[in-house]
């Protein structure tokens, strides 16, 4: 799937190449076509013919896919549009085939990304109940979900509090079945689908959000909470993400996940989601593993894992959202400024979540606390065990 970040796809081709096994299947580029302006799809198709990848996959393909969106980076209504076109497309040239995979424009992936791939198309269509039907190559659970693991959430996506406790918590040879239920990050940068679920998205797109959105026009289109949409998303995601839009439409189906993350955004110098702060990103799993080496180690239901049990005998535990302003001299606590923090196991505290330096939060502690501050606050991330009920944060409330 692409837009107009041509310079990124670059990096994500070349990633694709060095990928074993990529001469194994056809490579189909969808790109969309902004108001007509088709420089980009010509930047694009020119760099294609003009690089030696004839023998890196079976066939190549480059289509576009019509587009109204102006933004940088398109909309969340025209990317879901450009999905289903190559979807429609691949279909209809390969009928034979049973499974897709997706790959996004900004993404590099691992070397033996198409043996997790090979690995996972097995599973699917040995699978006698036909309940696995997906497969990804990085999920992430939510916090309120009952196997959520603090150790690998925020630490594995935060490069500033990545460490080596929860790098070793990676197993490359592990894959993860879980049940879709709507606690979870399906990341759809390179995944894959069965063609049953590929049907379903192409009807409801078809039959559903595409005759609504010519009844209504796109102006109206708002990726928003309670704004009009089609039943079919309003009733699922409440949403135009085709990511948040598949783990409730397909909620009780099981998906495959790579327990060690074989994508990541592009790395400094593109502009994907990695670039901000370069702290978002994932650590791209670099210890090879054959098809044959993978094994199921989690069937993730839904039901309490470890952590989750453990939970019910512990008061509950979080990250304090907060970053404390103290008095240079004395310690004393002058009150606290609101910011997200996430959770450094290795050091056991939080820290802000965007992975800017606590210390940079002085000036602003000295700014909003001028009297207790008499000028110089020292800014401090509070210890990550959190009980709410004994430290509520009355500081905050009290200075907003």
């Amino acid at each position: 799937m692409a837009f107009k970040r041509v310079e990124d796809f670059k990096l994500s081709l070349d990633s694709l190449i060095k990928a074993n096994y990529s001469q194994d299947y056809h490579l189909v580029i969808t790109q969309s076509i902004s108001l007509g302006d088709r420089s980009h799809y010509i930047k694009l198709h020119d760099f294609i013919n003009n690089v030696d990848i004839k023998n890196k996959f079976k066939s190549i393909t480059h289509i576009e896919t019509e587009s109204k969106s102006s933004l940088p980076f398109g909309n969340a209504y025209h990317a879901f549009k450009n999905m289903v076109r190559g979807m429609v497309y691949v279909w209809e040239k390969f009928s034979a085939l049973d499974s897709l995979i997706i790959i996004e424009e900004d993404i590099v992936v691992s070397e033996d990304i198409f043996e997790f791939f090979e690995k996972s198309r097995n599973i699917i269509n040995q699978d006698p109940s036909n309940s696995i039907r997906l497969a990804t190559s990085a999920y992430f659970l939510h916090t309120t979900h009952s196997y959520y693991d603090w150790r690998l959430d925020k630490p594995i996506k935060r490069k500033t509090i990545r460490n080596e406790l929860s790098l070793s918590l990676l197993n490359p040879k592990q894959i993860d079945q879980v049940k879709l239920q709507g606690e979870i990050e399906f990341k759809v940068l390179a995944w894959m689908l069965h063609k049953s679920i590929a049907k379903t998205i192409i009807d409801d797109f078809n039959q559903q959000i595409q005759p609504w959105v010519l009844e209504n026009g796109e102006n109206i289109i708002e990726n928003k909470p309670f704004t009009p949409k089609p039943e079919i998303l309003k009733n699922n995601c409440d949403c135009w993400n085709h990511d948040r839009y598949l783990e409730l439409r397909f909620r009780d189906f099981y998906f495959l996940g790579s327990q060690s993350p074989r994508c990541n955004h592009v790395p400094s110098g593109g502009v994907g989601l990695s670039h901000p702060g370069e702290d978002y990103g994932f650590p791209l799993n670099e210890n090879y593993t054959s098809s044959d080496e993978f094994y199921i180690g989690v069937v993730n239901d839904g039901e309490k894992g470890i952590w989750g049990l453990v939970k019910e005998y512990l008061p509950d535990v979080e990250c304090p959202n907060r970053i404390d302003c103290n008095h240079f001299s004395t310690g004393n606590k002058c009150g606290s400024i609101y910011n997200s923090t996430c959770l450094n196991i290795w050091n056991l505290e939080c820290i802000p979540c965007s992975g800017r330096k606590v210390e940079t939060f002085q000036p602003i502690c000295n700014e909003k606390f001028p009297q207790c501050c008499d000028g110089v606050c020292n800014a401090t991330s509070p210890f990550f065990i959190n009980i709410p009920t004994l430290f509520k944060d009355n500081s905050v409330q009290q200075k907003k």
